[in-house]
């Protein structure tokens, strides 16, 4: 797995202020994938860092790198619930979860919408992207806004000075590992 991939995308999450952060990356097999994604989980199993192989199509994999902690607070908002439940959602635990958005990345016609609950977004904002069809946004950056601009600049600033600070210290020796907050 390619840590310049994972500091690039996932800094906030590593560094604790964002549930979770996906990225892809080229596989020969699905089978390779997957035992990727388990090296991971095995590799930063002493952290509250997970992995998960979300979807597998034409040599790219969708993987999830998440704190369940921070994702299972998420969730579990009243707000959350309604967004997950109208989607087929039934158990809202993060295994639950996750599972259920894995089937629908495979069987939807459309991309879920609902994942960026899973990325830290607030269900304001996932809500507003599904009802106005991604149109009609008050700002867009990491994600496009429906509710509080001023809330979502301070923390779309704050995700750029985490990615920031992980890629210099990354690149001037640290380990990934080290810099999980």
């Amino acid at each position: 797995m390619s840590e310049d991939k994972m500091i690039l995308h996932c800094s906030p999450t590593l560094r604790g202020i964002k549930a979770g952060s996906i990225f892809t990356a080229s596989y020969t097999s699905k089978n390779e994938f997957e035992k990727d994604v388990e090296r991971a989980n095995l590799k930063f199993n002493k952290t509250q860092i997970r992995f998960s192989a979300l979807k597998y199509s034409k040599g790219k994999g969708i993987v999830y790198v998440y704190r369940p902690s921070l994702l299972l607070k998420d969730i579990s908002k009243p707000e959350s619930i309604d967004i997950l439940s109208i989607n087929g959602y039934k158990s809202y635990d993060c295994k639950s979860c996750i599972d259920r958005l894995i089937e629908r990345l495979y069987n939807s016609s459309e991309f879920p919408h609902e994942i960026g609950l899973f990325l830290g977004y607030p269900p304001e904002d996932v809500k507003g992207f599904i009802e106005n069809q991604a149109k009609k946004c008050k700002y867009a950056d990491y994600w496009k806004v429906y509710g509080d601009v001023e809330r979502a600049k301070i923390r779309f600033n704050a995700f750029r000075r985490s990615t920031k600070f992980c890629y210099s210290k990354w690149k001037a020796g640290a380990s990934i590992i080290a810099l999980v907050n």
